[in-house]
């Protein structure tokens, strides 16, 4: 059985009464460079928020610190959300994004699945998603994100040959083909109400959610920053959505912006 295509209709149809009356535009492009770049092109066009769009695949599919997104033609989720937020900490966002998604996936029988700070789903140390955030400063003390999403459904084994580490797909994990068009629903029934909270406590509700699935809690990680490179103990997130790591010496507190985490061998 094949994939089925994305259908941006078949999208609003099944969301809610309450989360389809608070997004304008769900738009699915057959193929665009990313769709995080699509929505950065959609706010400097003005009226931008909640706006949504999906791909069936990305020539320039991007993850954190520009690395290349793997992005195949109808096999995956490549997402992207705008939102108008006020005070809120960047990078509690993009952890509360992750634990939503998770959370969502695992109601519909995706169990198992570990977090990564700061951004990555993993299952079994295979990496089955991630989240991307940039943000366009408004200069009112607030800013429009633009919240990235991409999850491995079912793509083939021969494309996924690019990626440079161990992943998986949700196919694999649960043996069952989903419906792209539900996990889109999915999704945005999860990220409005947390995109609705208007404070720097967006983290709040989600970070028990998050350290049930912490995967680096109380292991020895390495942190590298530029070309400086910490060994110590992970010791969970902050409210901000920071990384605690503890040394013999000291606490320390990272952002995402400044360091990448492999497990220590």
């Amino acid at each position: 059985m094949s994939v089925e295509l994305l259908d941006s209709a078949r999208i609003r149809e099944l969301l809610s009464p309450e989360a389809a009356a608070r997004v304008p535009v769900i738009e699915v492009f057959p193929t665009i460079d990313s769709t995080n770049a699509a929505a950065l092109r959609r706010i400097q066009c003005g009226n931008a928020d909640h706006y949504i769009c999906l791909a069936e695949q990305q020539t320039h599919g991007r993850g954190r610190h520009g690395r290349k997104w793997v992005s195949p033609p109808h096999a995956n989720i490549y997402f992207s959300l705008v939102s108008s937020l006020y005070w809120t900490v960047p990078s509690a966002l993009s952890l509360a994004v992750a634990a939503v998604i998770a959370d969502r996936l695992s109601a519909l029988g995706v169990d198992g699945i570990g977090l990564k700070w700061p951004n990555d789903l993993l299952w079994q140390d295979k990496k089955l998603g991630g989240i991307l955030l940039e943000q366009v400063t408004k200069g009112d003390r607030s800013y429009q994100a633009v919240i990235g999403i991409g999850i491995n459904v079912a793509m083939p084994p021969h494309v996924g040959q690019e990626i440079d580490r161990p992943w998986t797909t949700i196919q694999e994990v649960t043996g069952r083909l989903f419906s792209r068009n539900l996990l889109a629903v999915e999704m945005i029934e999860g990220l409005l109400p947390l995109l609705a909270v208007r404070s720097t406590d967006i983290l709040a509700h989600w970070r028990r959610i998050w350290q049930q699935r912490d995967i680096l809690c109380g292991k020895e990680i390495i942190v590298r920053v530029g070309n400086d490179i910490l060994c110590g103990t992970a010791a969970g997130i902050d409210d901000d959505g920071t990384l605690c790591v503890h040394t013999a010496e000291k606490k320390y507190n990272f952002t995402s912006g400044e360091v990448s985490i492999t497990s220590h061998q």
